[in-house]
């Protein structure tokens, strides 16, 4: 029976610790990262880090959430003023050409009383 010679395993590194002691950016990698780093960690200091690490993430999350649900909720409503606006604006538009339709057909009007008043002038002469 052979025996494999024994390699001394590699011991990861401590929780947020690279090996030479200086922190590692934890509230940058990975949630994947953080929870491979805890899964080799054997202190509940480590667990404890990585909870404080998410927790401040989501509650980041949940402000940026929160922060564009206002953003979409003013954005709609100065859509739904802006839409109200352009009906009204319609609404003017629709009543001055009409108006102005009237006025050039009273126009008319007045041109054809005048051509008629200078043709029974004419005659009258």
């Amino acid at each position: 029976m052979q025996t494999e010679p024994f390699e001394a395993a590699e011991t990861p590194p401590a929780f947020g610790f690279g090996r030479d002691g200086g922190e590692i950016g934890d509230s940058n990698c990975s949630i994947s990262v953080l929870i491979s780093d805890l899964r080799t960690a054997f202190r509940s200091s480590n667990f404890d880090h990585v909870e404080e690490i998410l927790i401040a993430r989501e509650e980041k999350l949940k402000r940026k959430m929160e922060k564009k649900k206002k953003q979409f909720e003013l954005s709609r409503e100065r859509l739904e003023i802006e839409r109200l606006e352009k009906t009204e604006a319609e609404e003017a538009l629709k009543s001055c050409k009409a108006n102005c339709a009237g006025l050039d057909s009273m126009r008319e009007k007045m041109d054809a009383m005048r051509e008629r008043a200078k043709m029974a002038d004419e005659r009258a002469k």
